[in-house]
């Protein structure tokens, strides 16, 4: 179990185990409610260079690397 910043969190442990793909799941908020609690797979996207994915009930939200 991880205990911290949900995004920094997974991060870090990507880069620990060098993984190729981070994949999170979505709740599937609208773009208000994201832009008020924020979004774990927008900050885990932004927050790494690894290719990053999220879905929601297997349909893919982003996927791939972001450039900065």
């Amino acid at each position: 179990m991880l205990r911290g910043d949900t995004v920094d969190e997974l991060v870090a442990s990507a880069d620990t185990i060098d993984a190729d793909l981070i994949v999170v799941g979505s709740r599937g908020h609208g773009s208000f409610a994201s832009a008020v609690l924020g979004s774990v797979s927008r900050g885990v996207a932004l927050g790494t260079e690894r290719a990053a994915r999220s879905s929601a009930s297997g349909d893919a939200r982003f996927s791939g690397r972001l450039d900065r």
